[in-house]
């Protein structure tokens, strides 16, 4: 391990490719009203395989998630064994979060855990693994080249912040996939059998409504607790929410745009993940209550507990 990271001194500007990617990062989120007025991604229930077009636009679920996941943990890891620059050791620690998340979200999840998923279209793999590419380079980068200061108490109690969001988001996703389990094979929930099958009645025979767990709040607490897990994860990495970008020319950037600042990568990742799952979220909501109408349970919110 120690080959890997080492103690901090004189730290020396990171490479300029990594501004560039930063500020285009920056541009990702502006997908938002696209997605929550206009555009749902094809995969999961919005999933349309109606045979129109070609087949090979659309693979196994399971697979086209492990194949998106698999690449951020794959390059974080090949940047703690290749980059010139090592990690300081809580930057050791927190990249080791990271993978920690994104090896259940590849294998562990879709691949062990998982029933099978609704066909997802290939441009989400494509996509979704470009992105993560993207992200993990950055984080990985930033992670290098400004290491956190966090002090020892808040930086583990920000890690156990972080630890219960992961905990939270799989316990919520094992309840959602219950639902596409048998009967003997449950793991939450078991108490809902017989509205689940007055749900599947309401929408044709195939779609339950989740109620264990947060579920009785609100219709996403899989999203929220997410939210927690790397708003933590931000906090315990980049106490400043902005780093300082160089005076020289940023190659792709600086042509039209010359920012003083940019947003840390980790708070960047937090800013996305908002943008990306707030559209879905709200349009999966109206879906609901229009498949379930009067099954949907009254007043419960989007994402937020009360609030949204």
């Amino acid at each position: 391990m120690g080959a890997y990271f080492s103690a901090v001194s004189s730290i020396p500007a990171p490479p300029v490719k990594f501004f560039s990617l930063l500020g285009l990062y920056h541009l990702l989120p502006i997908h938002f009203p696209l997605t929550l007025w206009g555009i749902d991604a094809p995969f999961g229930r919005f999933a349309r395989q109606d045979g129109q077009g070609s087949k090979l636009l659309w693979m196994n679920g399971n697979i086209a998630w492990a194949a998106m996941e698999i690449v951020a943990p794959l390059t974080m890891l090949y940047n703690i064994l290749k980059s010139p620059r090592a990690l300081s050791a809580k930057s050791f620690i927190i990249a080791g979060c990271y993978i920690t998340h994104y090896i259940h979200r590849a294998i562990i999840s879709p691949l062990i855990l998982s029933p099978s998923r609704s066909p997802s279209n290939i441009i989400v793999p494509i996509t979704a693994g470009s992105y993560n590419l993207l992200n993990a380079y950055c984080l990985y980068t930033a992670l290098a080249y400004y290491p956190t200061n966090r002090s020892g108490k808040a930086f583990y109690g920000l890690l156990s912040g972080w630890a219960i969001g992961l905990i939270l988001n799989i316990v919520h996703d094992e309840i959602l996939n219950d639902l596409r389990r048998p009967k003997h094979a449950r793991r939450f929930g078991g108490q809902y059998l017989s509205e689940e099958e007055k749900d599947k009645k309401a929408s044709g025979g195939r779609y339950a409504i989740p109620r264990a767990g947060l579920y009785s709040l609100v219709s996403h607490p899989n999203y929220l607790a997410e939210w927690f897990e790397w708003i933590c994860f931000a906090c315990a990495s980049a106490p400043s929410l902005f780093i300082s970008v160089p005076d020289h020319k940023i190659p792709f950037v600086s042509d039209y745009w010359q920012p003083q600042q940019l947003l840390h990568p980790s708070w960047m990742f937090v800013a996305f993940l908002i943008a990306s799952m707030l559209p879905r979220a709200i349009r999966t909501q109206r879906w609901y209550e229009k498949t379930f109408g009067v099954r949907f349970p009254k007043g419960r919110k989007v994402i937020i507990p009360f609030i949204l």
